[in-house]
């Protein structure tokens, strides 16, 4: 097995701590039910998380939260952490007359949920773990009504010592769906500015050495490191366009080498990046009709990594729009 050497820079009261990852932090014993694919979908009315094998088997649905009976979200945007050990997603469980939709973590077989005590806002959602499971990287909006500036905070994985990554220079700013490289050094994210397109960009841990990956004429979101660092796939035109689709695209972590992966065209089939597989031999991504709740398709799907071999994963019912699925490091 692959033992890779991480080092990850940890900035916090003035002091630097170096920590050096030389195995993944599930290898030496993985918990039961820690392998496979989380996602999100919908159960009669609000989004819940499921797991499923990544053969397509075992499929078995994790949460059972009571949400507000107002249809969507509920349980979102799950992500493992790196010892599989654990899944943070955010929800409006529980949510204040101004739908505070917050942070929670929970195990992989449905048991320990805990709310993180982080005071955002509005907002706290897509969060992502570091490398090493010490810290978490999320959005926040300060209003979840009315769609303010939105950025992207880092906090430790308890929900504590919350940090600003990005600097926000409108009102119009957003910056969200963050993801870190496997060396802890990088944070990709996207970066929309005035209402225009999305682009694929990356800081430093620290928020300094910023570096736009994508061209805007992309409509980029969704960028996921492959687990070597090496590579970045996203997808394109997320901002629905009628008679566009939505494709995979893959490129060098410089930005260098853009390739497509996927081909649809027309706006009648739409692909969303979601994850890589820990061998980064495959990817799972979220295939959908022009009209999620219509009669085409709307389901996960499983691909190699240079978009050959591409078949379903899901097929959960009409209207359930299985998404944002994480694949666990343990498998």
């Amino acid at each position: 097995m692959r033992k890779p050497v991480m080092t990850l820079l940890l900035v916090a009261g003035g002091l630097v701590a170096v920590t050096t990852l030389t195995a993944p932090l599930w290898a030496a014993r993985p918990p039961d039910g820690a392998n496979g694919i989380v996602f999100q979908a919908e159960v009669r009315g609000a989004y819940q998380l499921f797991r499923i094998d990544p053969d397509g088997r075992g499929l078995r649905q994790i949460t059972h939260l009571r949400v507000a009976a107002s249809s969507i979200p509920g349980v979102e945007q799950p992500a493992w952490s790196p010892d599989a050990r654990t899944i943070v997603f955010d929800s409006d469980l529980g949510r204040t007359s101004r739908r505070a939709v917050n942070l929670f973590t929970i195990r992989p077989d449905g048991g320990g949920l805990r709310r993180l005590p982080l005071a955002t806002g509005g907002i706290a959602g897509a969060p992502a773990f570091s490398p090493d499971g010490k810290l978490i990287s999320y959005d926040w909006d300060a209003d979840a009504e009315y769609g303010h500036q939105q950025g992207i905070d880092i906090a430790g994985a308890d929900g504590r010592r919350v940090q600003r990554l990005t600097a926000l220079d409108s009102a119009v700013a957003v910056d969200g769906r963050s993801a870190w490289s496997p060396n802890g050094k990088w944070i990709a994210f996207t970066e929309i500015r005035g209402g225009g397109k999305g682009a694929i960009v990356k800081v430093q841990r620290d928020g300094s050495g910023r570096v736009v990956l994508t061209p805007r004429r992309l409509d980029a979101n969704n960028a996921a490191w492959s687990p070597d660092g090496r590579m970045i796939a996203f997808n394109s035109d997320n901002a629905a366009v009628a008679g566009v689709s939505a494709n995979i695209y893959v490129m060098n972590e410089d930005g260098t080498g853009l390739h497509r992966l996927t081909h649809f065209a027309g706006g009648s089939r739409n692909a969303y990046m979601c994850d890589w597989s820990p061998d980064g031999k495959h990817v799972v991504i979220h295939v959908r009709g022009a009209d999620p709740d219509g009669p085409g398709v709307n389901q996960l799907y499983v691909m190699s990594a240079d978009g050959t071999h591409v078949r379903r994963l899901t097929r959960m019912p009409r209207g359930s729009n299985p998404s944002y699925a994480s694949w666990s490091p343990a498998g």
